[in-house]
């Protein structure tokens, strides 16, 4: 008999736990199925399952009725832990007549036949918590009937069981013993080295060691040619300017002495023009003949390239 009554109020827990997590689905044709299984279970005054699958049916979709409808058959079935399940719901919904005055004499019946459990882990290790054998949800109060209660608790691996008394109409917050911390693992010695050999000394013969050679002094390859070409390149194109701004300062003297006067101060420009333009072709065509004594022509005598181009400079009398 005991057996069964145990049995029993682990059903009704785990209802209570379905119904907490089932609450405001909102499934209606699971609602409505339920509560036609309900209502035949109530017509064949099977109370006890009337009263769970209309508790289910209000879970998966919130109807008054279904409450109502609940809270009667767990009066009858005279099953005080799901009646103040029951209770605790219609006083987290909207007020209805109905549902409020089932729920007060559901109250008045079974207040003082029932109390709440809750289990908390003790240190920060964490744990899990059953009440006969249907998990709890740490923390949250849970209706059960009063008496001691017994409730496993799981701490690193480890189960231990309590007999937890919870008084009538009461409250028992239950805090499990610290239990012992796990010895840490002693870390495996190394295994021990064997002895080396003894070995008897060897006479050595002893030769000085070799010379060391050391690599021959770089040689001085002298600079890219490309810097010749550029030098080459710039001298070619100083000469071409001068040789144009000298034929324009001959034309312009030519005008200054047919009469043109206008062309004077023109034509002494010029003439300065040109002078400036030889004197730095000049100074290329000799910077680049010594960068071409320095070049490294690949093994060659290095050899100017250009020799100093011969000149004069422009003189003319306006």
């Amino acid at each position: 008999m005991r057996l069964r009554a145990a049995l029993f109020a682990a059903w009704i827990l785990s209802i209570g736990c379905t119904l907490s997590s089932a609450a405001l689905a909102g499934d209606p044709e699971a609602a409505r199925k339920a509560y036609d299984k309900a209502s035949e279970a109530f017509a064949r005054k099977s109370y006890a399952e009337a009263a769970a699958s209309f508790a289910i049916a209000d879970g998966l979709e919130p109807n008054p009725v279904a409450l109502d409808s609940a809270l009667k058959a767990a009066v009858l079935a005279d099953d005080p832990v799901l009646a103040m399940q029951l209770v605790e719901r219609a006083e987290s919904r909207p007020k209805d007549p109905r549902v409020d005055a089932s729920a007060k004499k559901a109250r008045e019946k079974f207040a003082s036949r029932a109390g709440r459990l809750s289990v908390t882990c003790p240190d920060e290790r964490g744990c899990s918590a059953k009440l006969d054998g249907v998990v709890l949800e740490l923390g949250k109060r849970v209706w059960v009937r009063p008496g001691l209660q017994r409730v496993e608790v799981v701490i690193e691996n480890a189960t231990t069981g309590h007999a937890v008394d919870v008084p009538a109409g009461g409250t028992t917050d239950f805090v499990p013993p610290v239990p012992p911390r796990a010895a840490p693992t002693a870390p495996t010695p190394a295994p021990t080295p064997p002895a080396p050999a003894v070995q008897m000394p060897q006479q050595q013969s002893f030769s000085p060691p070799p010379a060391e050679r050391r690599p021959p002094p770089e040689e001085d390859r002298g600079i890219s040619p490309a810097w010749f070409v550029v030098g080459a390149v710039a001298t070619a194109a100083l000469a071409g300017v001068t040789i144009w701004s000298g034929v324009d300062t001959l034309d312009r003297h030519d005008a200054f002495m047919d009469g043109d006067d206008s062309a004077k101060a023109p034509g002494e420009d010029a003439q300065l023009r040109t002078n400036l333009l030889l004197g730095g072709t000049l100074l290329s065509a000799a910077g680049t003949a010594v960068t071409g004594i320095f070049v490294d022509w690949g093994g060659a005598p290095a050899q100017s390239a250009l020799p100093f181009p011969r000149g004069v400079a422009v003189k003319l009398r306006y």
